[in-house]
């Protein structure tokens, strides 16, 4: 995030700053650009082969063979500012959990299909979001703040950061493991 941190130093994308923050698809472009500097191979809105998740994508798939490791990451990034947000993000998890590889496009490694990330990641300008997600409390009575909140609590690893840009920015993720070999 430090280079997307940058960047708004440069340049802010977005008409009516105050009301609308950054899109999702900077948080993807930056770690995109980061996995693919660190060995990744990088795969903006991959299928999903899952049939009942109808004709679906992820945002991005992340995928570093090794001889020793093979690891796929599934990510999958929203603005959050409301409650229709927080249940796409609870949709997007599902999306992740259920996610299959194309069959007939898995080269040298079917093996993949047995390695899995899934990591959920949120943009907002809401510190009061930003301080929720770092310690969920139950806020709307088994809607879709609390389905998201039972969603992140189950993280490997959850935390967020703060971009101070021109307008505060803060960035939400939570690591899930969801399968290994």
């Amino acid at each position: 995030m430090q280079s997307l941190e940058v960047g708004l130093e440069e340049y802010w994308p977005v008409v009516n700053p105050d009301k609308n923050g950054l899109q999702e698809a900077n948080l993807t472009t930056h770690l995109a650009h980061k996995a693919l500097n660190s060995g990744f191979y990088a795969y903006p809105q991959a299928s999903n082969a899952h049939f009942e998740a109808g004709h679906s994508r992820v945002d991005l798939l992340l995928i570093r063979k090794t001889e020793r490791i093979k690891t796929a990451v599934l990510v999958e990034a929203k603005k959050l500012y409301s409650s229709e947000k927080a249940l796409e993000l609870v949709s997007d998890f599902e999306k992740i959990r259920r996610f299959r590889f194309v069959p007939d496009r898995i080269q040298k490694g079917a093996d993949l299909e047995t390695v899995k990330y899934g990591l959920l990641m949120a943009i907002t300008t809401s510190s009061a979001n930003m301080e929720w997600w770092n310690d969920p409390y139950d806020w709307d009575f088994g809607a879709s703040w609390d389905k998201l909140k039972a969603i992140i609590e189950t993280a490997a690893l959850r935390s967020s950061v703060t971009l101070p840009a021109r307008r505060h920015q803060y960035v939400l993720y939570a690591v899930f493991e969801l399968g290994r070999t």
